[in-house]
């Protein structure tokens, strides 16, 4: 359970506008990364998780304040659960074009310390790439699944322009691959992310979002 955890905090942090209902963006920037991801300090994130039909918890991400690290500037993003407040994990990100970089924990078993692509929303429907971590032992490849869907919620909000990313995650046992685990990420346009659907497992699904900037 704390792994299927880890997985899930380390993969929320979008959003966009301010103090909105989940369903009503207003970005209109071109930049696909800054649509679909968009970084602001002061922006706010609200997510349930559920095992099965049952909330688990509910997830607060906060984007805390800029930092500037190899002469690059990120934000640096803080994630907490409402079960005892207790904070989880510092990312840092940075966006470049249609790319979206981070220092910090990550899902791929890559070097913490070091910068990495965490997203790439540019690729056609059906383009995938592949990473490889924990010194070869773990591939992800990450494909991109639809462009433009409309999709519901849990809660039964209904969502436009929709990019589906699907994330299949293998750990290396002898001389083969073995699925670890099988999930799709969904980000609106004008939102971020608004869902973590994994093939069994834990769902995450936004519930509300404050994008004021400080």
């Amino acid at each position: 359970m704390k792994n299927k955890l880890l997985v899930v905090f380390l993969l929320i942090l979008v959003a966009l506008a301010s103090c909105k209902d989940p369903a009503s963006p207003t970005d209109t920037s071109d930049d696909l990364t800054k649509s679909f991801f968009p970084l602001e300090t002061g922006y706010k994130w609200y997510y349930d998780l559920y095992s099965g039909n049952v909330k688990s918890y509910s997830i607060h991400v906060q984007i805390t304040k800029q930092v500037v690290r190899n002469g690059k500037t990120y934000f640096e993003t803080c994630d907490s659960y409402d079960s005892n407040n207790l904070t989880y994990g510092t990312q840092y990100y940075r966006y470049e074009k249609d790319k979206l970089y981070i220092i910090g924990a990550n899902f791929y078993g890559l070097d913490t310390t070091v910068e990495h692509v965490y997203y790439d929303f540019s690729g056609d429907v059906g383009s995938s790439f592949v990473y490889l971590g924990n010194g070869g032992a773990r591939r992800t490849t990450i494909t991109v699944k639809e462009k433009g869907a409309t999709v519901k919620g849990i809660d039964g909000t209904t969502y436009t322009d929709v990019i589906v990313l699907n994330f299949i995650s293998e750990v290396q046992a002898g001389n083969g691959w073995y699925i670890d685990q099988n999930y799709d990420h969904l980000f609106a346009k004008g939102i971020g992310l608004i869902s973590f659907r994994p093939q069994t497992g834990y769902l995450l699904e936004l519930t509300s979002y404050d994008l004021k900037k400080k």
